[in-house]
């Protein structure tokens, strides 16, 4: 294994994201591409959804997709090397340490609550694939999966509640468009191989798409959407 070094300070999330994505890696960049093509369309997704009267509670289970994901942001550091990692990692806030073998990486670090979060992954070059796992204070509670496909990503995140339950996300993104489920099981979902069609995640009991700027789905209570979306100038 080859170690990085960790370090204590204090700086936005946002900050820590950039400098790793500006580092450059085979994972980091396979994930930091996936991420941002991902993040366009759920920002894309949520402000349509809040720009419609009928749909803002639906925003909010985007918004909460959107959170969910900054718990993922050690993924964007897999493979940055010693040096790359020390400077980048410190950005996190916390005493980091990293380490990679062959094509699986670990970082190690420790949250403002004192926290001891462990996130590991495999990166396959090949297939265009990475799966990844957080553990905090030894439980499993985070785990991700990210798929280069024909048309886009296809992925997967799930968090383990303390109760056992999980709430599952998944995502197939091409290009701006793309579509997100929103699902509670009681039991972890099959891996995904990477061959799923675009559509893949409607299978989920709540799930919105955006195409250019008409949004459908399927609302938590089962209400349909489907409507134009005008967006603003500014975005």
């Amino acid at each position: 294994f080859t170690g990085c070094g960790g370090q204590n300070a204090n700086a936005d999330s946002t900050d820590a994201e950039a400098a790793a994505v500006s580092a450059g890696s085979a994972p980091g960049d396979f994930y930091a591409a996936y991420y941002n093509t991902k993040s366009v369309m759920l920002v894309n997704l949520n402000e349509g959804l809040k720009s419609n009267p009928d749909t803002s509670l639906a925003a909010a289970s985007v918004y909460d997709v959107i959170m969910a994901e900054l718990a993922m942001l050690p993924a964007t550091f897999f493979g940055l090397g010693e040096a790359a990692a020390a400077s980048s990692l410190v950005l996190l806030g916390a005493y980091v340490e990293c380490s990679e073998s062959q094509d699986s990486y670990i970082v190690t670090y420790t949250n403002s609550n004192g926290n001891v979060i462990v996130f590991d992954g495999t990166y396959d070059a090949a297939a265009d694939t990475m799966r990844c796992s957080g553990a905090r204070d030894g439980t499993d509670f985070i785990y991700g999966e990210y798929h280069k496909t024909s048309f886009g990503y296809v992925g997967q995140n799930y968090i383990i509640n303390t109760d056992g339950t999980i709430n599952l996300y998944q995502f197939a993104v091409n290009g701006d468009d793309g579509i997100v489920g929103i699902t509670t099981m009681s039991e972890k979902p099959a891996v995904l191989t990477g061959s799923e069609s675009i559509d893949f995640p409607t299978a989920c009991p709540e799930w919105y798409a955006i195409t250019g700027t008409t949004i459908t789905g399927v609302t938590a209570d089962g209400t349909a959407v489907d409507f134009e979306y005008t967006p603003t100038e500014t975005e």
